[in-house]
């Protein structure tokens, strides 16, 4: 896993990652067990039941868990990415 592998955003209520060009890669699997390559430098859209994977020997997997959380007070909604 690289220092800083991959970004995982939101928008327009969907979740994009984004490989930052990691070593040895960024991957997802769905929930029909089909294994994609996040190609560098571009958002990919990917649901919550997939399966986020780090590197290629499948030894770091995530899964993003959706939340909802109340309304900020002053109206206010951060997307921004989060770096991994």
């Amino acid at each position: 896993v690289s220092k800083i592998h991959a970004r995982i955003s939101y928008k327009d209520g969907a979740f994009f990652i984004t490989d930052l060009r990691s070593e040895h890669g960024t991957w997802l699997t769905d929930n029909e067990g089909k294994r994609y390559r996040v190609s560098p430098n571009f958002p990919t859209r990917f649901r919550p039941t997939d399966a986020i994977e780090f590197g290629s020997d499948r030894k770091v997997c995530f899964r993003v868990k959706t939340m909802k959380l109340p309304p900020r007070k002053n109206g206010f909604t951060n997307n921004n990415g989060v770096a991994i």
